[in-house]
C-alpha cells in the first residue's frame, strides 16, 4: 500500500513536471518550482508566526484558567498540525506538493480543513484512551463485571475479618 501510494506520487509529480515543461518550458519550468519554493518558504516563515503565537495564547489562557469554548481552544492546535502538514509537503521535493503546502498555508484553506482535523484528533485521543484504560484493567489482575470488582481467589484468605477464630481446645489427659 505504501510502495504504491509513494508510486503514485512519483506520478503526479513527474506529470506536472512534463506539462508544465510542455506549456511553459523548461527554464520557465525551473524558474517556476524555485519561486513557488521561494513563496511557499516565506509563507511558512510568516504564518508560522501567527500560529505558533496563537497557540502559545492558547496554552497561557489555559494555564490562567481563562475560560473559552472547545472550539477556540481546538483551533490553534488544528491549525498546528496543519502548518506541519505544510512543513512537511514544502520539504518534499516537486510542484505539486510545494503547491499542497502553500495551500495549506492559507487561512481560507485552514478554516476549511480546521474541523476535520479536529475530529481526526479527537477520535485518535479517544481511541489511545481506549488502548490505556484497557492496558490498565489487565494490569490490576482482577476481573471487572458490570462494574464491579470480582475477587478471583476462592475460599477465605488469612486476613479475612469475617471468619471467626475459634478458640484452641486442650485435651486434659
Amino acid at each position: 500500500m505504501k510502495l504504491a501510494i509513494f508510486l503514485t506520487y512519483v506520478a503526479i509529480e513527474i506529470a506536472a513536471f512534463v506539462g508544465l515543461c510542455f506549456a511553459i518550458g523548461f527554464a520557465w519550468t525551473i524558474l517556476l518550482g524555485i519561486a513557488t519554493m521561494v513563496l511557499g518558504f516565506w509563507l511558512l516563515r510568516r504564518r508560522g508566526a501567527k500560529v505558533l503565537s496563537d497557540l502559545r495564547t492558547a496554552g497561557q489562557n489555559a494555564a490562567a484558567g481563562v475560560p473559552s469554548d472547545p472550539a477556540g481552544s481546538a483551533a490553534p492546535v488544528a491549525d498546528t498540525a496543519l502548518l506541519a502538514g505544510a512543513t512537511i509537503a514544502m520539504v518534499v521535493p516537486g510542484l505539486v506538493t510545494t503547491l499542497i503546502g502553500i495551500l495549506l498555508l492559507l487561512k481560507p484553506v485552514r478554516m476549511i480543513l480546521r474541523p476535520l482535523v479536529i475530529a481526526l484528533g479527537t477520535r485518535k485521543v479517544v481511541v489511545a484512551m481506549e488502548g490505556y484504560a484497557q492496558y490498565g484493567r489487565g494490569m490490576a489482575g482482577v476481573t471487572v463485571v458490570d462494574g464491579q470488582v470480582v475477587d478471583t481467589t476462592y475460599g477465605p484468605t488469612a486476613n479475612d475479618p469475617t471468619q471467626q477464630q475459634l478458640p484452641k481446645q486442650h485435651p486434659e489427659f
